[in-house]
Order: structure tokens, then sequence, then C-alpha cells
């Protein structure tokens, strides 16, 4: 199942990872009036075992700028992303599965400078997100566990540019080193409890077709 889920998530980001700039030009170089972009992601996830499993999604942001003509812009988003793990063992007639799956959402916000290079567009800046991942275990002969959700949030600066292909239409990408704080506190069953904290560090990627309009 989560094969089938991850193709048809990877099939979707192929098919609309359009970035629609819905703002005119300012200047050579400014941040845009204001646009709006569906992309596509890819970068791990905390779990609830001290882990890390790599989530791909689909998410939207909004970009515009701090003033007309300024080079400083403003962004804010969020995305959706699934993930997960699968193990069979067979030892003669018997067989086992274990399966981890994941959920995933996160919300960013954050602050770019645009300028401009050989024709090509350029940005970077910091930001600041929030995430969270939910995992749930099968395993054969033993009933479903659905954990608390991973909570993470942190720093997240990114870099990106992108290229033009034809007066509309253009590639672009971004890439960032997500610095997050993670916890997880989970009742598993009454009178026991799991807690887990800590610091990670996720490069993250970013990126898809830019159309101006």
């Amino acid at each position: 199942m989560i094969r089938r889920t991850v193709t048809v998530i990877i099939i979707a980001a192929v098919a609309l990872t359009a970035n629609v700039a819905l703002a005119k030009d300012q200047g050579t170089g400014a941040a845009p009036v204001w646009a709006g972009s569906v992309y596509a992601f890819s970068h791990e996830a905390p779990t609830t075992n001290f882990a890390s499993q790599a989530v791909i999604g689909l998410g939207y942001e909004m970009v515009g700028a701090m003033s007309k003509g300024s080079h400083w812009g403003w962004a804010i988003g969020g995305g959706y992303g699934i993930g997960g793990l699968k193990d069979e063992s067979t030892s003669g007639s018997f067989s086992t599965t274990a399966q981890s799956t994941l959920t995933f959402y996160e919300l960013r916000l954050g602050f770019d400078y645009y300028d401009d290079c050989c024709d090509e567009d350029w940005y970077c800046g910091p930001g600041f997100f929030y995430s969270s991942t939910n995992q749930t275990f099968k395993q054969t002969g033993n009933p479903d566990v659905k954990f608390d959700p991973v909570r993470e949030y942190g720093f997240d600066p990114r870099i990106g540019g992108s290229m033009k292909l034809s007066d509309s239409l253009r590639l672009f990408g971004s890439t960032s080193m997500r610095i997050g704080y993670s916890s997880w506190d989970d009742k598993l069953t009454p009178g026991s409890e799991s807690k887990l904290t800590g610091w990670r560090f996720d490069p993250t990627w970013r990126g898809g077709l830019s159309i101006k309009y």
C-alpha cells in the first residue's frame, strides 16, 4: 500500500509542481509583488525511536515583496507528505511483516533576499518551521499501534534560484539545512509513558516549474 501511495505522490509531483507567479516584474532582481507556488519536497522526518525516515510530498507557498521594488520578500507555506519502511521475513512456511508508515505536515514562514545574475533569479534568507509526524506500526499477529505525533520546530534558512526556459516558464529549486528541536510524549498503556526530545539537523529540497503571467 505504501509503495502505491508513494508512486501516486511522485506522479502527482511531476504533474503539479507548477509555481504560478501572479505579479508583474517590479525591476531587475526585485522580489515579486505576489506569487503562489505548488512544489514537491523531500527530506527526513523524526520518528518515535530516535531514527529518521524519508518523506516526500507536495506543498503550497505564497511569496510577496516587503514593499514595491524591494529586494526583500516574505514567504509563507506548508506541505503534506508520506513515508514508511516495510520488513518482510520468511522462515520455512512462516512469514512475518513489519511496516512503519508516516504521515507528515509542515508549516514555514520566512524572508528572502532576491537578486538576479546572468538573466536568472536567485534568493536566500532565514525561515522558521513547525512540523508534525504521525507514525503507525503494523506487525503480523499484533494489533496496529498508532503513536501520538512527533512535533518539531526550528530554524530553516534556504537558498534557491530559477533557470529561465522561456519568457513565461522557469525551472526553480531550493535547498536548506533545517535545525529543529523534536519532542514526543505518548502514554502507550495505562501507567506507562514514553518521551523523546532532542535536536536534529536535516537537509531539505524543494522544487518545480515556475509559470509567470
